[in-house]
C-alpha cells in the first residue's frame, strides 16, 4: 500500500433502507477492513465498522419492538473524533467512485 492513508480497496453498491454499500478499506498500517457499511438518511452520511450478528438458537437476535438484527461490535475507534473522522474518510472515497449512491 502506498501512501498514508486510507485507501478504497474495493466497494458494493446496495440500496436498501439507509444502505447505500460496503467498502473494503486499506488502511496506512496494512490493515484491511471489508464491508464497512455506508450509510445515508435525510441529508446525512456515515460509515460504520462491520460487526458480527447476534445469533441464538441458530438464528439472528432481532430486537422484538423494531424488528432490527442486533451485532455484537468486533472493532471500535477509541474516541469518538476518531470514529468521526474515519466516516468521514470513507463516506469521501465512497462518493468519488459512486456520487450517485447519494442522491
Amino acid at each position: 500500500m502506498s501512501g498514508e492513508r486510507m485507501e478504497l480497496v474495493a466497494l458494493k453498491r446496495l440500496r436498501e433502507g439507509s444502505l447505500v454499500g460496503f467498502a473494503t478499506l486499506a488502511l496506512p498500517i496494512g490493515l484491511e477492513i471489508h464491508d464497512c457499511l455506508v450509510r445515508a438518511v435525510n441529508g446525512k452520511r456515515w460509515a460504520a465498522l462491520p460487526g458480527r450478528p447476534q445469533i441464538e438458537d441458530g438464528r439472528q437476535r432481532l430486537d422484538p419492538i423494531t424488528g432490527k438484527p442486533f451485532y455484537n461490535v468486533t472493532l471500535s475507534w477509541r474516541d469518538h473524533r476518531l470514529a468521526q473522522a474515519f466516516s468521514a474518510r470513507v463516506v469521501e472515497v465512497f462518493a468519488a467512485v459512486h456520487p450517485e449512491a447519494f442522491e
